[in-house]
């Protein structure tokens, strides 16, 4: 129960330190061979499957140029072993086409010695597609 614990609030500081845009804190949290996978098609910018730490800023960078965050809300923290499971919830602004995207996501983290070891997200690809894409209709 304790590594549960711990492994949940290194999740928590990590979202903190995204919060702030504090990049080095969240790195310090992730293995440095850490698998980080954003599922979705090419069309988006920041979907694939990176590695390490130069993988995970990589990420946050395609990220942060692409959409401003209105609000970013993780809101439920499940610990089953070596895994986290946060559910939560967004509104957020694509600058070049205005679109706004809410929707609700799901994280999963796994965790070696007390380090992120993997991340992988399920989000509203199409409507982050449909924000991103200035020919699609809005959804």
């Amino acid at each position: 129960v304790m590594t549960e614990q711990t492994n949940t609030a290194v999740v928590q500081q990590f979202y903190e330190a995204m919060g702030r845009g504090d990049i080095p804190a969240l790195l310090g949290l992730v293995a440095d061979d850490v698998e980080w996978t954003f599922q979705g098609p090419d069309r988006l910018p920041f979907a694939g499957a990176y590695r390490g730490h130069e993988g995970v800023s990589d990420f946050l960078g395609a990220v942060d140029s692409t959409i401003e965050f209105e609000r970013f809300a993780p809101r439920e923290f499940v610990a089953q072993g070596d895994t986290v499971v946060v559910v939560g919830d967004e509104r957020s602004r694509i600058p070049p086409t205005d679109r706004v995207v809410e929707q609700a996501w799901a994280h999963v983290y796994r965790f070696r010695d007390g380090r992120i070891a993997a991340f992988e997200a399920f989000e509203d690809t199409a409507a982050l597609v449909a924000a991103i894409d200035p020919d699609s209709a809005p959804m």
